[in-house]
């Protein structure tokens, strides 16, 4: 004889298949919605108008480095980006730069690092700044990179 399930049963199952494909639905936005955004900065270069320039002014004895950086958000959700930088050398100051980016938006990121006196820096050792920049796709997902900002400026005096 067979036994019927319970209406309790039948609906947890039914919350169940549910909960599970919102699940599977949240989570495929959240990769289109990040590889659109890696794909539009990746083509947007491709095209001959460069997404990020760097470029470095000398003026005396300080320099300074400028970062623009172009981005577009072709996903479904907010990007924001920032970019900021710390540096255990007392002449080296940061102006960290942030941006948010709505769905079918674009905006530029704007950042600059200064050298106030760019004989002190040692051929050897070189400028040593730590960057860090984060980016998310509001609210679902953020990642963290840190790398060696001094490498955008190879000078020095000696």
């Amino acid at each position: 004889m067979k036994t019927e399930r319970s209406t309790a049963a039948r609906s947890l199952r039914a919350v169940a298949l549910a909960i599970t494909l919102v699940s599977v639905v949240t989570f495929s936005a959240v990769i289109y919605s990040a590889y659109t955004d890696v794909s539009s900065i990746l083509n947007v270069s491709k095209q001959g108008s460069p997404a990020i320039t760097a470029r470095t002014v000398i003026q005396g004895s300080s320099a300074t480095v400028y970062v623009n950086a172009t981005l577009s958000n072709g996903g479904f959700f907010p990007l924001s980006v920032s970019l900021s930088c710390k540096s255990a050398q007392p002449n080296v100051t940061c102006t960290p730069g942030s941006i948010s980016v709505a769905p079918g938006q674009s905006a530029t990121l704007r950042f600059q690092m200064t050298v106030a006196d760019i004989s002190q820096i040692s051929s050897s050792t070189g400028l040593k700044v730590n960057g860090t920049l984060e980016a998310s796709l509001v609210p679902f997902a953020s990642v963290s990179v840190a790398f060696n900002l001094g490498s955008l400026y190879n000078g020095g005096g000696g």
